[in-house]
Order: structure tokens, then C-alpha cells, then sequence
């Protein structure tokens, strides 16, 4: 039974033992194919067939045409590539390499690591086409930022690669500016990484070439050991050496627009920089270079510097902190060192302002204005955690300022500040802040100033000044053009407090004097105080767009008041569309001191005393985006202006009083009658004031003036451009009669060509002394100066700058002499002068007919040098000669 049983077990056993050999021959054989098929893997990509799946796959890749020549793959002899190309017509880009080889380490294949032997790229030959770039925003950057920080590693063991006789040639063209070819010639490089702890190379050398300059070289040279955390900073340690030698700095511009940025700097960098690292941080690094040539596009204007730009700095770092042993940029012009740590800087700044703004105006308009002077500076930056601290001083030698015609005198000036921002950035405290110069002396006591909207601290500030109004008035010179012939005088003391509460500002002084005030005009009596004294608060509410005056009295040391505000309120309230204002002011005005205060604002020559007390009433709604057109649409209740006694070239009016009302940006000035020269003035009229420039129209019938004492002062402003006699004439006196059908005048002194007068004037019981013009026509007339003058009715006319009459009749005693023509506000003369005299011998006498013909004279020139033609009285025919010999020999017997 036992051996009936066990038959079939053996058989059993027997079947398992048979697959099982089956089964360990399927899986020996299975291994040793898959053996003979990786073996012979780079033997069929070695065959045409396997270099044509490898081109075709690399053209799908890379999106071009791929051509090869021989490739040969082995585990042991590695990748061999012979005549590799690359074309892209459509991007403009190309690639030969004339042989590739390289030999992986296959055990580092097997751990899924790479590591690359023995790989030499050899005369490749590189162009590409480049796009300038384009405008990127923010949130761009911020998108290929992320992206860059989330692409893998390569699991890279080692590498070593050479890159033998290259060339590089990059193609830029940009719709706006000239195309860019740059070649980088003789490109050689090695690399040679090694796992952590071993010594690892890199190097790169090149020749830069563009059409038109010289040959410049980059070389980069470098050796370091990875630390344990392999291809990090952490734990690296080596030495960098950067040599630059005459590169331009547009041949970087290719490669920045292939970054996506733009480059709008050109010239040529010589520079070289020596990096030691340990443990991934720098360590220790010496820099120098020297830019030349060197042009900078801002804003479309190309700005330059054609003397050398130089930089040398020297930075190490302690204890994991970065310390700035040196750095200084230094040029022409300037001269900047800094020194310190990431924490605390200080730094110095030396500068020519004259060179400084010569370079400065490539980009900048700068005016008129010039500087002249020294500057130099010295302060320390504190870059803490809780706040950023700024202690500066800075020093002005010979400062000199000068716009158009207007020049300071050489002064001296320094200035100490000291200012402190907080991490939050929502104050400023100023810590110190004092100006000393020779006119002036300006001190900010310590104050807060919030500067986010959230801060409700109030401010408040204290600031104390004290000047030489005479060593200052050269600089108010170049604000405000002033007369030679005005010097003023004085010490000047103030304090001045400024507070800010929620939206209200309040400005308050009550310690403003002027001490030993003289203000000095030629030919006048000077203006003299021992001491004006400025009272005034004023309040600013920013939010209802108002303005309070609760005091502002200027005074005299007798307490008599300059100016006296008994109110002003102004307020303002704006939207998008329109802008309400409104005001109220009453004040008490002595004229006489305001005017010599304010002379350098007023028209040279004008002079005016009395006490005014004026009440303005005003409104004007006017679009908020044109502030232009408050005058356009002004309205002032009727209100009245008026002097004493007013003086202007020669003009000396009497006590007038003057009513005025406005609407709708039209002025009325109501008709007044006033004493001038022993005379009477009637004016009234309008003045627009919604035009641009205003333009004053005379009430009908006026501006009329009867019976006015002329003098010289009259003479020699006005009256050349009504007759050219009396340019050179003096002790003129006489009755000026002028009576005005029609007066239109532009309150600009640029639009002269609009101004239209039509108007009839005479001029009674004149004499004078006769010079130029005038003393040639008499002697020419065998007359005498001597002799009672007059001027009969005249009509004339103004317009595009140009003075017109038809005839104007100067009686010299009984005899007329008549002129017609143009006279130019460009004192240019288009004139003719008819004498008494007629063909004949006979003489033209006031009120009588005259037989024969009167000889006109041309007349041209300009009124301070005419040029009259008396050689047209000579008759130019036998006849007339004849006729006219009788009168001749009489004039020459009167002679």
C-alpha cells in the first residue's frame, strides 16, 4: 500500500523539480537578452537607422532641422558626434559643432546620477537672432521668478568640459534702433566639477569683437571645493578672478534682451575683481574698474561722461557679517567713499557744482540757473532693525549762483542734519537741522512730522531765523528781478512756530523784526525804521479748503500799522468738476511803506502813499482742473480802492479814489475825474480778465486829459513815440490836451501788436530846449527854438505796435512844420517832415494859404538816431531851380 502511495509523490516531486528548471532557464535566458540588448543598445544607435531616430527625435525637440554625420555610442568609449548642426530659419538661429564627445560613468547611470567625463565640444559655431525685449510687469517677473525657483536639480556627480575654439555671434535688430552684431571670438572654457571635498575648475576665456572697435577680452578663471551639501552654496569654499579688458558695455545688451532686460548703457569697461569664498559667503573681495566714454539714455535724452568713471572697493565679511572696508566712485566732477557695515555707513561726497550741473543739464533742464562752489559732505546711515538713522553735514566753499543777468556774491554755507525714519515708515523725526551762511541763519528745532494718513499725531514745529536783508538781497535778486537803483538794509530775527492738528495747520509768530530797516531808492527819499515788528496767526484747514487769518499786523516801532488784516476767511470746497471759492478780507494798507516793501513787484518808477482801509468781498466757481480760470469767473461785490498821491514817469496824480465791482471775471472800473500835472484825468473802463492775457477797454470818451503840465520825465518816456523831436529835447513844458475815441490794451508786456488807441491830441504854450531832430529842422528853417512852440489837434492812431498820423502841425511861432508817417514801438521811423518853406522863396505862415509847393522831407532812422534827407530840397529840375533860386538866396541871407 505504502509503494502504491508513494508512486505518485515521486512523480510529483519529479514535475516540480522540471518546472522549476524550466522556469530558472526562462528567467537565466530572459536576463542574459536583456544583457545582449542593453550590450548592444549603442551599437544599434550607432547604426544608420539608430542616428536617424536620434536626429529626427532632437528636430522634434528643439523644433528645427537636425543634421549630423557619424555617431557612435559605447558603454566604454562613450558618445562620439561628428559635424552636429542645428538650423532654425524661422528664430535666425544656428548651431555646428564640428565634434562632440563624452564619456558617462555608467555606475553613476545606474544610481540615476550623471556624471560627465572627458567632454570636449569642439569649434562650435553659434548665431542667433535676438529680439529686444519687452515691457514686463510686476506680476510677469514675479510669475518666471516662481517658475525658475521650481525647476529640479540635475543630479549631477561630476562633470568635466571643455569648449575648444568657439565662436558666438549674436544678431539684434529693433525697429528703432541701428542693428547689433557681437562676436564672441575664440571662445574657450573649461569646467571641471568634482564631488564634495575635491578640487573643482571652471574657466572661460573670450574675445569680444563689434564692427568699429577694438578687440576686448573677458577671462574668468575660478577654483573651489563643494562642501557636504553638494551643489549648494553652503559649505563652498574657492577663489574668483574676473578680468574685463576694454569691453564695451552695448555688447552686453544682446545677452541682457535674451534675458528680457534692456540695456541703454554704452562705454568701455576696464575692470578685474578678485572673490574668495568660504563656507558660501564671500569673504573677501577686492574690485577695481574704470568706465570711459561713458553715455547713459534717460527718458530719450543721451546723457555722457567723457572723463573716466572709477571704482575701487574692497568688502569682507566677519562673523557671517558684511563689512565695506572701502568703496569709492570716483570722476570729474564728483567724488563719493563709503565705509562701515550693512548696519552703520558712513560716507563722504565731494563735489564741483559747476561740473556737476554741466553734467546734470544732459537730462535735466535746468533754466537759467547756474551754481558755482565746492560742496562736501560727511555723514553716517544706521540701518537698524527699528529704525533708519541719517546724521549728515555738509559744506559749501564760494558758492556762487547766478540766473540769466542776476549774480550772487561768493558765499560760504554748511548745513547739519539729522533725521530719524522709523521701520514703520509712518514718521519722520527730525532730529537737527541748522543752515549758517553769510546772508542767513536757519535752525528746525526737534519735531515729528507723521507721514501716513493713519498717524494722528499732531505736529509740531519751531523754526528761528536770522538774515542780513542786505547780504540777501542778491538771492532775492534771482527770484524776483529788482531794480539796480533799489538797496535795502536791516537784521532780520524770526521764530516761527507750525503745528498740525488732524487736518489744521496753524502758523503763529508774534517774535518777527526787522531791525534798522532802510530801504533806499534813487532819487527818493529812503524808507527808514528802527524796527517793524510781524504779528500773525494764521489757521489752514485742509480738509474744508479754508484759510483764517485770526492777526496779521505788520508794524512800525511807533505801533503804526504797515498792514493791518481785521479779518480774512477764505474757503474752498472742490469735486471733480468744479471748485467753489469764497472770501472775505478787511484790512488797513499804508500804501507808501507797502510799496517800498513791495518795489521789486511793482512797475520801476511808480510811487504812492496813503492809507488805505479796503474791503474785498469775492467768489468764484471755476472748473477744478483748470485753477487758471478763478480770475474768469471772479466776482467781487463793489468795493474802493484809493490814495493819496501817485507818481508815475512823470505823472504826478493827486487823492483819487477808485470804485470797483466784478462779475463774472469782467472788472468794472467806474468813471473817475482826478488832479494830474495841474491838470484833470477822466478814466474808466473794463478789464476782461477771461482772456489770456486781460485785456482793460476804455469807457467811451475816455481816458481824457486836460490841460496836464509836461515835464522832462514825460518827455522823454512817452512823447518820442508821438514825434521823434523829443527824443533829444530838455526843460519841456507846456499843456498836454488828449482826448481818446477808443483805448484797448493787453495787460501783457508780449502782445504789443494788440494794443489799439484812437484818439485826438494837442499840445499848448510849449517850449523847450531843441536838440538832435529838432535843432537840425529849425536850422534848416533858419528858425529859432527860441520862439513859442505849439502842437495843434492831432488824430492819431495805435495799432500793431505802430503809432500813425496823417499830419501833425508844429507851430514854431507863426511858421508850421507838419509831420506824417509811422513811428514803430521798435522806435523805427517811417516819416516825412514838410518845412515852411515853398518853391519860390515864399514861407507858409500858421492860419494862411500858402502858393507853391512845400518839399517834403523823408525822414528814417529811429527816434534816438533819425536820419532826415535834406538834400530832397534841392529842386531836381532846371525849371525849379530857377523858380525856387530867389527864396534860396533869401534863406541863405536869414542863415
Amino acid at each position: 500500500m505504502e509503494k502504491q502511495m508513494t508512486q505518485p509523490s515521486i512523480q510529483l516531486q519529479r514535475k516540480k523539480k522540471s518546472l522549476f528548471r524550466r522556469v530558472l532557464k526562462g528567467v537565466v535566458l530572459l536576463i542574459i537578452l536583456i544583457v545582449v540588448l542593453f550590450a548592444f543598445v549603442p551599437t544599434l544607435i550607432s547604426t544608420g537607422a539608430g542616428t536617424e531616430v536620434v536626429r529626427s527625435q532632437l528636430a522634434k525637440a528643439l523644433g528645427g532641422t537636425v543634421e549630423m554625420g557619424d555617431l557612435s555610442v559605447g558603454w566604454l568609449s562613450g558618445l562620439k558626434v561628428e559635424n552636429l548642426k542645428f538650423t532654425d530659419l524661422q528664430k535666425g538661429t544656428s548651431v555646428e559643432i564640428r565634434q562632440l564627445r563624452s564619456k558617462p560613468l555608467l555606475m553613476s547611470l545606474l544610481k540615476g546620477r550623471i556624471a560627465l567625463e572627458e567632454t570636449v565640444i569642439d569649434k562650435p559655431q553659434v548665431q542667433l537672432t535676438v529680439q529686444p525685449p519687452k515691457p514686463t510687469d510686476e506680476s510677469n517677473d514675479s510669475k518666471s521668478e516662481k517658475s525658475k525657483s521650481e525647476i529640479p536639480a540635475i543630479p549631477l556627480d561630476a562633470l568635466n568640459l571643455a569648449v575648444q575654439d568657439g565662436q558666438i555671434v549674436l544678431n539684434m535688430q529693433s525697429p528703432d534702433k541701428p542693428s547689433q552684431r557681437v562676436e564672441f571670438q575664440g571662445f574657450a572654457s573649461k569646467v571641471d566639477l568634482r564631488p564634495a571635498g575635491q578640487a573643482s575648475e571652471i574657466s572661460l576665456l573670450t574675445q569680444v569683437v563689434q564692427p568699429g572697435q577694438p578687440t576686448a577680452t573677458i577671462n574668468t578663471q575660478g577654483a573651489f571645493k563643494l562642501g557636504d551639501s553638494g551643489w549648494t552654496l553652503k559649505g563652498t569654499s574657492g577663489q574668483f578672478k574676473v578680468e574685463v579688458d576694454k569691453v564695451q558695455l552695448a555688447s552686453f545688451r544682446p545677452i541682457l534682451a535674451m534675458l528680457g532686460k534692456d540695456l541703454t548703457a554704452d562705454g568701455k569697461l576696464q575692470a578685474n575683481m578678485n572673490v574668495e569664498i568660504a563656507d558660501g559667503m564671500p569673504q573677501k573681495v577686492n574690485a577695481k574698474a574704470e568706465l570711459t566714454e561713458l553715455s547713459q539714455t534717460v527718458e530719450g535724452k543721451v546723457m555722457t561722461i567723457p572723463q573716466p568713471v572709477k571704482l575701487d572697493a574692497q568688502l569682507t565679511t566677519t562673523n557671517q557679517k558684511l563689512l565695506i572696508d572701502n568703496v569709492q566712485v570716483s570722476s570729474s566732477f564728483c567724488r563719493v567713499q563709503a565705509k562701515g557695515t550693512t548696519e552703520a555707513i558712513d560716507y563722504s561726497v565731494a563735489a564741483n557744482l559747476a561740473q556737476t550741473q554741466s553734467f546734470a543739464k544732459q537730462f535735466a533742464d535746468l533754466g537759467p540757473w547756474q551754481l558755482a562752489g565746492d560742496l562736501t559732505a560727511q555723514g553716517n546711515v544706521q540701518l537698524g532693525k527699528d529704525a533708519t538713522i541719517v546724521k549728515a553735514q555738509t559744506k559749501v566753499d564760494q558758492l556762487v549762483v547766478r540766473k540769466d543777468q542776476a549774480v550772487t556774491p561768493a558765499t560760504n554755507a554748511t548745513a547739519d542734519l539729522g533725521i530719524r525714519l522709523p521701520a514703520d515708515r509712518k514718521t519722520l523725526a527730525i532730529e537737527a537741522f541748522k543752515l549758517v551762511s553769510d546772508p542767513a541763519t536757519v535752525e528746525i528745532a526737534k519735531s515729528t512730522i507723521p507721514l501716513a494718513k493713519d498717524v494722528q499725531q499732531p505736529i509740531a514745529m519751531t523754526a528761528t531765523a536770522t538774515a542780513d536783508l542786505a547780504k540777501l538781497r542778491p538771492f532775492v535778486g534771482l527770484a524776483a528781478k529788482m531794480p539796480d537803483n533799489l538797496q535795502w538794509g536791516g537784521k532780520l530775527d524770526s521764530q516761527v512756530s507750525l503745528s498740525k492738528d488732524k487736518d489744521v495747520f496753524h502758523v503763529k509768530t508774534d517774535q518777527t523784526t526787522i531791525r534798522n530797516l532802510m530801504i533806499v531808492e534813487k532819487d527818493k527819499k529812503p524808507f527808514v525804521q528802527d524796527a517793524v515788528k510781524l504779528v500773525a496767526d494764521v489757521l489752514l484747514d485742509t480738509k474744508e479748503k479754508t484759510i483764517a487769518a485770526k492777526q496779521f499786523n505788520l508794524e512800525s516801532a511807533a505801533g503804526q500799522a504797515i498792514i493791518r488784516v481785521t479779518q480774512a476767511q477764505i474757503q474752498q470746497k472742490a469735486d471733480k468738476t468744479n471748485t467753489q471759492m469764497n472770501g472775505k478780507i478787511d484790512a488797513e494798507i499804508d500804501l507808501g511803506a507797502v510799496r517800498a516793501i513791495a518795489a521789486p513787484m511793482l512797475p520801476e518808477g511808480l510811487d504812492i502813499s496813503g492809507r488805505q482801509k479796503t474791503q474785498l468781498t469775492f467768489d468764484s466757481k471755476y472748473p477744478t482742473d483748470k485753477p487758471a480760470q478763478l480770475a474768469a469767473n471772479l466776482n467781487l461785490q463793489p468795493t474802493t480802492f484809493g490814495f493819496d498821491k501817485a507818481s508815475y514817469k512823470g505823472l504826478n496824480i493827486g487823492a483819487t479814489k477808485i470804485a470797483l465791482q466784478a462779475q463774472q471775471g469782467q472788472l468794472q472800473i467806474s468813471p473817475f475825474q482826478t488832479t494830474v500835472n495841474q491838470g484833470t484825468l477822466d478814466f474808466g473802463g473794463k478789464l476782461d480778465m477771461r482772456t489770456s492775457p486781460m485785456v482793460f477797454t476804455a469807457q467811451t470818451a475816455t481816458p481824457k486829459l486836460a490841460n496836464v503840465q509836461l515835464n522832462d520825465v514825460i518827455g522823454g518816456a512817452i512823447l518820442p513815440y508821438l514825434n521823434p523831436i523829443f527824443a533829444d529835447a530838455g526843460q519841456l513844458q507846456g499843456k498836454l490836451n488828449l482826448a481818446c475815441d477808443q483805448m484797448v490794451i493787453p495787460l501783457s508786456g508780449q502782445n504789443k501788436q494788440d494794443i489799439s488807441i484812437v484818439g485826438t491830441l494837442s499840445i499848448a504854450d510849449m517850449s523847450l530846449t531843441s536838440g538832435g531832430l529838432l535843432s537840425e529842422i529849425l536850422k534848416a528853417a533858419g528858425q529859432s527854438s527860441t520862439q513859442d512852440l505849439a502842437i495843434e489837434p492831432t488824430k492819431f492812431r495805435v495799432q500793431k505796435a505802430v503809432v500813425s498820423y496823417d499830419n501833425m502841425q508844429l507851430n514854431v511861432g507863426n511858421n508850421p512844420i507838419n509831420f506824417a508817417g509811422k513811428i514803430g514801438f521798435d522806435e523805427s521811423l517811417d516819416m516825412t517832415i514838410t518845412g515852411p518853406w515853398a518853391i519860390g522863396g515864399r514861407t507858409a505862415r500858421v492860419g494862411k494859404e500858402t502858393s507853391g509847393f512845400r518839399v517834403p522831407i523823408p525822414l528814417s532812422g529811429t527816434i534816438r538816431s533819425p536820419k532826415p534827407d535834406f538834400a530832397k530840397l534841392i529842386p531836381d529840375t532846371p525849371e525849379k531851380v530857377i523858380e525856387a533860386l530867389p527864396g534860396i538866396l533869401d534863406m541863405i541871407k536869414k542863415r
